[in-house]
């Protein structure tokens, strides 16, 4: 094999691990939308207003935040000798960044509503005001919206790790 072959079969590699982890992003960004819609219908919310912005927030930051985990579990995949180890770190990150991914969507939806009393941009206090604005819309993410993902999410969760560690490896 010459080395063009290696490089070639290294490309098609990378594009296909691509590929399968965008299918597995847009898999697991269902996943979490039909798990929130079902929370909601379960706690009788499901005729409110912005119901369909929250589903469509929780699958954008469920999808961006599988893509964040592929790429850093991707890129430490050869550190971790042992499956579970790995296995471990991708329940980890999949739940991390799912929820910091969510969780910043959230919060930049948030400073959209807020900005219109808010100070021109780039001055102290608008800084100041962007900033607190920010982190009162990640903990309230952090209060209110993280428990839509339990207690169903947790085997959603333990499922797409092992896809997830199956797809990176």
């Amino acid at each position: 094999m010459t080395k063009a072959d290696a490089n070639r079969m290294l490309r098609v590699s990378l594009v296909s691990s691509a590929v399968t982890n965008l299918g597995f992003a847009l898999l697991w960004g269902a996943c979490c939308s039909a798990l929130i819609a079902w929370q909601m219908f379960s706690l009788e919310r499901f005729h409110g207003f912005h119901l369909s912005d929250l589903i469509v927030l929780y699958g954008v930051g469920a999808s961006s935040g599988w893509l964040v985990a592929a790429v850093g579990l991707f890129g430490v995949r050869r550190l971790f000798w042992r499956n579970w180890l790995l296995y471990l770190l991708a329940v980890t990150l999949l739940a991390t960044a799912t929820v910091a991914v969510t969780s910043g969507l959230f919060a930049l939806q948030y400073r959209s509503f807020y900005a219109q009393w808010h100070e021109h941009a780039f001055t102290r206090i608008w800084i100041l005001q962007f900033l607190f604005t920010s982190a009162s819309a990640v903990y309230q993410f952090l209060v209110i919206g993280l428990r839509y993902y339990f207690p169903l999410g947790m085997p959603l969760l333990l499922g797409a790790a092992a896809i997830l560690v199956r797809s990176v490896r």
